[in-house]
């Protein structure tokens, strides 16, 4: 799956964690692996497989960890 469209791409080795700060809005594609993300006060555990999208939808951190070797397309608004 391409990225067409997408700011970013990030290729995510398994359990490489990334830390993001008031990012309501970005857009997450994954097209290979998967993702586990939690947000700051929010009870919610997101978890994603190749195909799925999932737009940030509050501000404070958002910590997303690859489970295993990843792609995800990135749109950062």
């Amino acid at each position: 799956m391409a990225c067409s469209g997408y700011t970013k791409v990030w290729e995510m080795k398994p359990g490489e964690l990334i830390g993001l700060d008031g990012a309501r809005g970005t857009t997450l594609r994954v097209t290979r692996g998967s993702l586990w993300i939690t947000l700051e006060r929010d009870t919610r555990d997101v978890v994603l497989a190749v195909g799925d999208v999932f737009t940030i939808d509050r501000g404070g951190l958002t910590l997303i960890e690859a489970q295993e070797g990843s792609t995800v397309c990135v749109i950062v608004y």
